[in-house]
């Protein structure tokens, strides 16, 4: 559905500015820069870089117009939140319909949250022709 699709983008993109303008009144991550990475496939949304190059945070987002509702990981998100355990952080806003608020989990797979592996097949159809 194309309207559900548009909506949930912009309760992403909502989330995301959220994130950016509040996420250094965590005290983890106070004194970290937040890289913007949610162009490039890698699991997360933000880099949070600590003093030392090679250390830093990741957190993936997610924004609920509701105090309660669903969240979905990708593939990809699960992986690396499972590879990277402590340094991977999901920071969920809230309530966007009133006044929005974040709860942050670290190591989010093994926080309780109970992810459930859903599986979906997608039939895609392209159109080609020959120049």
């Amino acid at each position: 559905d194309p309207e559900t699709f548009a909506k949930r983008l912009l309760t992403g993109r909502a989330a995301e500015n959220f994130f950016l303008a509040n996420y250094r009144a965590e005290p983890e991550f106070e004194s970290l820069n937040a890289i913007d990475v949610t162009q490039t496939g890698c699991g997360f949304d933000f880099r949070l870089q600590h003093n030392t190059p090679s250390v830093f945070s990741a957190v993936e987002v997610k924004g609920i117009r509701l105090e309660k509702g669903g969240i979905i990981l990708t593939n990809k998100e699960h992986s690396v939140a499972s590879s990277l355990r402590e340094s991977y952080y999901l920071y969920i806003v809230k309530n966007f319909d009133d006044e929005p608020y974040a709860v942050k989990y670290c190591n989010p797979i093994l926080s309780g949250l109970g992810f459930q592996r859903v599986e979906r097949t997608i039939v895609q159809v392209t159109w080609s022709a020959k120049l």
